[in-house]
């Protein structure tokens, strides 16, 4: 109650947070960008589909939300960019506005758009084992030796397993 009135709000700071906070931040500099993507709403959410592998990542246990939330936006923008980079300075200028304002440098976000890439890569090998897995049952030849299917390392390749690889 005593939270209430001083309208205090303790919930976490989560990449989803700062996403929000980013998008609605850079607002001018995204519609100066609209030239190279189909559209904004496509590039909230790639990013946020690239938080949702993050988050359930343990190797982004201990990075920051706010380079989570940093990485992923760009990360879905260099990944959606359908034009030739022919607004260099736009985009020049966006990533400076971008890093002025969280503070953070080119380095550590390279760093962690490294690690999203690696996850999405893995993601996308190990659900076309899945898929591979899902295809009707063939009898195999006496002499031909079954595959076992692949082993879960991490929290959303045990997820997909339990409801792709249904024995």
């Amino acid at each position: 109650m005593v939270l209430e009135l001083l309208n205090w709000d303790l919930s976490a700071i989560t990449p989803y947070c700062i996403l929000d906070e980013l998008l609605r931040r850079l607002i001018p500099h995204l519609h100066d960008l609209r030239g190279h993507f189909q559209d904004l709403q496509s590039i909230r959410n790639y990013a946020e589909t690239l938080l949702s592998l993050a988050i359930t990542e343990s190797d982004f246990l201990t990075v920051p939300p706010s380079l989570i939330a940093v990485a992923s936006l760009i990360t879905a923008m260099s990944s959606l960019n359908q034009k030739p980079s022919h607004n260099e300075p736009l985009v020049a200028n966006f990533l400076q506005n971008l890093f002025d304002l969280t503070g953070l440098n080119l380095q550590e976000v390279a760093a962690v758009i490294n690690n999203l890439e690696v996850i999405v890569r893995a993601r996308i090998n190990f659900d076309n084992q899945c898929t591979n897995y899902n295809t009707p049952p063939h009898t195999p030849h006496p002499t031909q030796k079954i595959s076992p299917l692949p082993v879960s390392r991490t929290p959303t390749e045990m997820v997909k397993a339990s409801t792709t690889c249904v024995c």
